[in-house]
């Protein structure tokens, strides 16, 4: 019996034959295919992640901060009591009025001119930029001293004898520390910023939960600002050694201290305003309510805290990045950019208030105790203020990268005129419901001033 034959001359065998080595060619080629697509996808991880190294060291750095200072919170909060715990965020706000002012005077100008600089101007624009870093903290410090001791012949029953030495030294330190943290971050040494917050933040944690879990120790606010000055001078003889030689003229130290003066002219009323109109309020608070109205509203706020991981830790890298993707790519590429923090910083807020709100009196309680655990709704107000603050946190950013910031400052005005005309009245007539009311409005007319500006000075630029 014989095969039959197809058209063309060939038997069925004979096709199925040549059909053979067709296929094992087919897997050979889908396996190179497969290969290849392999090694495609590994090297776009690996350049993503390198390009974004700078983002994920930040973000792990503030994670540190943020868990830190989570903990720490939760510690003072419980061995502290809410009146006392309420006493200590009052002075700490001397501590974060300072740090505000030094933000505006040296940190942003520092973020957003140094990674502009050549190789040339790098180390003397750095070095100037530490000199003034040093002559701000030792002033402020000074200052805080001097304003502490007038207070206690004034007010003596205010008792801040005991705060002179720790809370101006704090003022000093915690200055320097924050320079240091943020100048590796702008020279691309991020790993160095993650080792000495380690060292600050985690060395005091450790021993706070050492001291308050393992011994019968029941500190004062005194005792707490010096166990956290310990921590924090140690966190700057670990970076000193990795500080570049100084080196600057004068003619450069004029030069870079007028171009600060006309990038942090505007930043400085901007910060004073912001001030007045959002930590002014827990003073106004501490008058009205109490002290321990201000424990409970930073209770809340420490939870909420978590979210600083976001909010601080991308304003660690988004400066620098800001002004190299604005240098590279022009006004197209610097408002995507925008949006992209945007988009990640309002849906990480977002995400983490709907966690804490599914049962605020008992995260409060779990973490406080039973003294807090009847002002979840606190929580919840503090979780909406947040959100409404994420929704304009990257919109200063677009004008501090044109060195618009004197929109900074009209944003900050108008929102400090209408938070302190509303702020007696709200805390006055409905307590810590109005409290958190004042807290949510600050950040809503603030950021929609600046959204309009950042819209104008992106518009102009254009057009040009």
């Amino acid at each position: 019996m014989h095969d039959r034959v197809p058209p063309g001359g060939h038997s069925v065998a004979n096709s199925r034959a040549e059909l053979l080595p067709l296929s094992n060619l087919q897997r050979s080629m889908s396996r190179a295919v497969t290969s290849a697509s392999a090694n495609l996808v590994v090297q776009a991880v690996v350049k993503n992640i390198s390009r974004y190294s700078h983002f994920n060291f930040s973000l792990i750095d503030q994670m540190i901060i943020s868990c830190a200072n989570f903990i720490m919170g939760i510690l003072l909060a419980r061995h502290l009591g809410v009146s006392q715990f309420g006493q200590f965020s009052l002075a700490w706000l001397a501590v974060q009025f300072v740090q505000t002012l030094q933000n505006a005077a040296v940190i942003q100008p520092m973020m957003s001119i140094g990674p502009k600089q050549s190789a040339d101007t790098r180390g003397p624009y750095y070095s100037i930029a530490f000199i003034q870093q040093f002559m701000f903290a030792s002033l402020s410090a000074t200052l805080v001293l001097v304003g502490l001791s007038l207070s206690d012949q004034v007010f003596r029953e205010w008792n801040v004898r005991p705060l002179l030495w720790p809370l101006s030294a704090m003022v000093f330190a915690s200055q320097i520390q924050d320079f240091l943290r943020r100048y590796f971050f702008s020279v691309g040494k991020s790993q160095m910023s993650i080792v000495i917050d380690s060292v600050r933040y985690g060395g005091q944690t450790l021993a706070f939960l050492c001291l308050f879990l393992f011994s019968s120790w029941q500190p004062d606010i005194a005792e707490v600002l010096w166990t956290m000055l310990v921590a924090a001078s140690a966190s700057i003889l670990a970076a000193w050694c990795c500080i570049d030689n100084f080196e600057w003229s004068l003619a450069e130290w004029r030069k870079i201290t007028l171009r600060h003066w006309h990038f942090s002219k505007w930043l400085m009323g901007a910060c004073i305003a912001g001030w007045m109109s959002g930590e002014l309020y827990y003073v106004i608070i501490a008058a009205i309510l109490g002290s321990s109205a201000v424990g409970i509203l930073k209770a809340a706020q420490t939870i909420m805290g978590i979210t600083n991981v976001f909010f601080q830790g991308m304003q660690n890298f988004m400066p620098v990045r800001a002004s190299i993707v604005y240098r590279e790519g022009g006004i197209r590429e610097l408002v995507k950019f925008l949006r992209k923090c945007s988009f990640v910083v309002v849906s990480a807020t977002a995400g983490i208030a709907l966690i804490v709100c599914i049962y605020p009196n008992y995260v409060m309680g779990f973490f406080y105790g039973s003294q807090y655990r009847d002002y979840g709704w606190v929580l919840v107000g503090y979780a909406i203020v947040y959100i409404v603050t994420a929704l304009g946190v990257v919109v200063p950013l677009g004008l501090l990268t044109l060195e618009r910031t004197y929109a900074t400052l009209l944003g900050f005005i108008i929102s400090a005129v209408v938070s302190i005309g509303l702020m007696y009245p709200l805390v006055s007539r409905y307590g810590l419901v109005g409290s958190l009311i004042g807290l949510a409005i600050y950040p809503a007319v603030q950021s929609l001033v600046q959204y309009f500006a950042l819209r104008k000075a992106l518009r102009k630029i254009s057009d040009n």
